[in-house]
């Protein structure tokens, strides 16, 4: 008498970027073939050849994100805001919601160092202490909150902040704010909140400097020296918790890397590009990455 054979269900005929997990081959009897079958070229070099993998991640996805850091290093150059919002839809998919905001920290550490040695002479000391003494304290506990947070929470919160920076960045813009101490000190803490949770602090900050008085060089190198602090304090806080690791790292440190030259091709363009239209591409990207945080958040 025959023993019986349960049926096999067939694996899914997707293979997921990231995953790798070859198909398998079935006889007539429906039975399954131990030697699997490479079906693509992606998972053949993924597979055969780990080699080629950077930080875990494939070079074509490594080489798109350095591409796009390059780009969002000079819009955020001409701008002062956005470089590293800019990337964030396209991390998404490779790192993780929770890998987000810590790769995004070690990227914007070495993209706003470079941006500070380029306008160092310019930086306002006094007010970069003023500005950190509230600022930090907001980022610890926002890095705290990041932490605690479920991962589609995390990227509601993202997503949100994103899309909001955009009407909010306009308001801001068209109205002469008048600051007083304790108005910088309240928006101070509360861009370090948002800049522990979520790449958008920087918009907070910008504004606040711009309220100041500070402009052209001054306003980006009082910038740069904010945000290489800001960024050293996250990016330490989130390695004490965990959440980076080394293959988070490692794709940072790129990021990071390919946003140096961005500055300097920023500072040749300064003054010779209207930044109306780039905005407008910077707030494009900022829209998509908002709208790629919700999407995530309710169909995974």
């Amino acid at each position: 008498m025959p023993s019986y054979r349960p049926p096999v269900r067939r694996p899914s005929a997707i293979c997921l970027a990231g995953s790798f997990r070859p198909l398998l081959r079935y006889d007539k009897s429906n039975t399954m073939i131990a030697k699997p079958r490479i079906w693509s070229r992606q998972i053949l070099a993924a597979k055969e050849f780990p080699m080629f993998e950077i930080a875990g991640i494939a070079p074509a996805q490594l080489l798109l994100v350095t591409g796009i850091a390059l780009l969002s290093s000079v819009l955020g150059g001409l701008s002062g805001f956005g470089a590293g919002m800019v990337v964030v839809p396209f991390l998404l998919p490779i790192v993780g919601i929770k890998g987000v905001v810590p790769v995004i920290a070690v990227a914007m550490l070495i993209g706003n160092a470079a941006r500070f040695n380029v306008y160092r002479s310019e930086v306002r000391r006094e007010t970069v202490i003023r500005m950190l003494l509230m600022i930090l304290p907001g980022a610890i506990l926002g890095v705290w909150i990041y932490d605690a947070l479920p991962p589609r929470i995390v990227a509601v919160v993202i997503g949100s902040v994103l899309i909001l920076s955009i009407p909010v960045r306009r308001w801001l813009a068209q109205r002469e704010i008048q600051p007083t101490r304790n108005g910088v000190a309240a928006a101070a803490f509360g861009a370090g909140l948002i800049a522990g949770n979520a790449p958008g602090g920087g918009v907070l900050i910008i504004t606040l400097l711009l309220s100041m008085g500070l402009t052209g060089p001054a306003l980006l190198g009082t910038d740069a020296a904010i945000g290489t602090i800001l960024s050293m304090t996250n990016a330490a806080l989130f390695g004490g918790l965990g959440l980076l690791d080394m293959s988070r790292l490692i794709i940072g440190v790129t990021l990071g890397l390919a946003m140096i030259p961005g500055a300097y091709i920023a500072r040749f363009f300064l003054t010779r590009l209207q930044t109306s239209v780039q905005i407008l591409v910077v707030e494009a990207f900022i829209l998509v990455g908002g709208m790629s945080f919700y999407w995530s958040a309710f169909t995974h």
